[in-house]
């Protein structure tokens, strides 16, 4: 979600005063209202044109999940509206994974350690006025041992009813865990193909566990 625009409060006028004979004109401007005082004898109609460049609005591109070492592109299309060009773009945190700090649209694959990242988009503009967006990366795979990330396929993701499994082998044991690591469902595999009904577990994050032997896959399921 973009955060609040921060900005200067600056104003570009045009003045045009209907009687010239005015000897001195005193406008004072406070915070969103603008009061002309006229000094003098004589009163004069004065017309203001106050013009502001729209807000500025930053935007760091939709929360993702997704298996690790896949690139994904941050930002938008566009990352920065409004507000008055050139923008400068600042990415943080500076993790290994992240082709740039400084570009609209930079690349992310993952670094080391393989964590969730949460990332900051600052966007400042020509006239110093600044947005501030952030963006969760979600890598999936938490530990892989003796399979490969295309072993194990699981759709779609994020998941609301029907999770389904597509695993390299018969056999094993599939179990779905909380955020605090309570066992909610564990089955015996018997077939390559598992359909599982999530539609009474809770909006979040959970871990997935399948163990065939002494091959593993621990890996985050999103459901929404």
């Amino acid at each position: 979600m973009n955060a609040s625009p921060s900005c200067d409060f600056n104003l570009e006028f045009k003045i045009k005063i209907m009687n010239t004979s005015t000897r001195i004109l005193y406008f004072v401007f406070v915070f969103f209202g603008i009061f002309p005082q006229i000094h003098g004898q004589t009163t004069h109609q004065v017309h203001l044109s106050v013009s502001q460049p729209p807000e500025l609005f930053a935007f760091a591109g939709n929360d993702n999940a997704v298996p690790n070492g896949t690139p994904v592109i941050l930002g938008g299309a566009p990352t920065a509206s409004g507000g008055t060009t050139p923008y400068q773009f600042a990415w943080s945190p500076n993790v290994a994974g992240l082709s740039s700090v400084s570009d609209s649209n930079p690349t992310f694959t993952g670094g080391t350690p393989l964590t969730d990242v949460d990332f900051q988009l600052l966007v400042t503009d020509a006239r110093n006025c600044t947005a501030i967006d952030s963006v969760r990366i979600t890598l999936l795979y938490i530990s892989i041992e003796g399979f490969s990330e295309n072993d194990l396929k699981i759709y779609p993701i994020p998941a609301s009813a029907q999770l389904n499994i597509e695993l390299p082998k018969i056999g094993g044991v599939l179990q779905i865990l909380n955020a605090d690591g309570r066992l909610l469902e564990s089955l015996e595999v018997d077939d390559t193909s598992v359909h599982i009904n999530v539609e009474k577990l809770a909006r979040g994050v959970y871990t997935l566990i399948y163990q065939h032997e002494d091959q593993r896959v621990v890996r985050k399921l999103i459901l929404q």
